[in-house]
């Protein structure tokens, strides 16, 4: 009778054995594992990846960070072309110091290294000195002169602050003024005056610029507002009723309705179309940019011409009629009557007047006052 007990208790142990097994629970007291290495997921949304093969696609990666305004972000190196550490060292000092975009925004890039199975990789933290908003609002262009476009959509807006990221720029500071101040003289209405300009430029390498420019308007821009809304009407009143299918006597429409309505007064104020047609009283820039802006109206090609009068500042226009160009000086037919100043030629002008001859329109035209006025 034993010999059964004997074989029944070894059929269970062997199935205490084989269940053992099968479940993966040992009979002693000790546990076994593998360990395999992943890379830990990152759950951080403000966290950003790229996997780099060299320098430049190193600094590509970190500069995408900063225009994205990404304060973390992670760099996975990958069959890496070059010494890892001494790159990283070097892109991020090159782009604080180098790119002007991150000279403007940003105040500090660290970075630490770490190992992820067989590959380095780093993580990065981005400290910036502007907002969100105002790198949202800068500006991307290839070339300086692209520049006056923006700068007039921002003075027709009364926008205080205007940045710019050029790619290729050659001016310096005063440059950059005289080309924002030359979109307020091209289309005068964009304001009511020419408004006080601040220009701050930020460099990085080869001619990369970032341009700062502050725009004071001296009044709020509700009122402003108003008051543009009143010169246009006047513009397009005098516009309407010196419009003629003949270009010259379009013009002299133009020069007789606005000396009517306008007193000349050789001084500093009165220097914009505000105080021509409505405040009527202007000097010669007021006149001038008068001119201007009423020939813009009618579609009549006219510059304003920033020279010297008897060595004394003076501004008057230049305008085309067919294939010639001719002066026209609205304070001087004020003064000493249409016949002097209104459609002269170089050669008549130069003895009184000076100005840059390479920057304007050659006057050669054979048009006088009294042929137009006898028409």
């Amino acid at each position: 009778m034993p010999a059964p007990r004997i074989r029944r208790a070894s059929v269970l142990l062997s199935l205490v054995l084989v269940f053992s097994l099968l479940s993966g629970c040992g009979l002693y007291d000790k546990e076994y594992s593998v360990v395999e290495q992943y890379p830990a997921a990152v759950n951080d949304k403000d966290k950003d990846s790229s996997t780099v093969h060299n320098y430049y696609e190193m600094e590509e990666a970190i500069l995408n960070l900063v225009h994205q305004r990404m304060e973390k972000g992670s760099i996975v190196f990958d069959n890496y072309e070059g010494d890892i550490s001494s790159d990283l060292k070097n892109v991020c000092w090159s782009l604080r110091t180098r790119d002007a975009f991150c000279v403007y925004c940003v105040s500090g890039i660290q970075y630490e290294m770490n190992h992820i199975v067989s590959q380095d990789g780093a993580d990065l933290s981005i400290s910036y000195s502007r907002s969100k908003e105002e790198m949202e609002q800068i500006k991307t262009i290839s070339f300086s002169t692209d520049l006056t476009s923006y700068a007039e959509q921002a003075i027709d807006s009364f926008t205080e602050r205007l940045v710019v990221l050029i790619k290729n720029c050659s001016l310096d500071e005063d440059g950059i003024r005289e080309l924002v101040d030359s979109a307020y003289e091209d289309n005068p209405v964009i304001a009511l005056a020419s408004p006080m300009t601040q220009v701050k430029m930020y460099s990085g390498s080869g001619l990369q610029r970032l341009v700062e420019v502050d725009f004071s308007y001296g009044d709020n821009p509700q009122d402003l507002t108003q008051k543009k809304a009143e010169v246009v009407q006047k513009i397009n009143e005098i516009a309407e009723k010196a419009s003629d299918d003949v270009t010259e006597k379009a013009l002299l429409n133009i020069a007789n309705m606005i000396i009517s309505r306008c007193r000349y007064q050789d001084e500093l104020v009165g220097n914009s179309v505000y105080s021509c047609l409505v405040l009527k009283e202007a000097n010669s820039q007021g006149l001038a940019l008068a001119l201007r802006s009423i020939c813009n109206a009618m579609e009549i090609p006219c510059e304003t011409v920033d020279g010297f009068y008897n060595q004394k500042e003076h501004y008057w226009n230049i305008v085309q009629i067919g294939d010639d160009h001719y002066h026209i000086d609205l304070s001087r037919c004020i003064l000493k009557g249409m016949d002097s100043g209104f459609l002269r030629s170089d050669e008549e002008m130069w003895n009184e007047y000076r100005w840059d001859t390479s920057a304007y329109s050659k006057c050669n035209g054979s048009l006088t006052y009294k042929d137009v006025a006898k028409s």
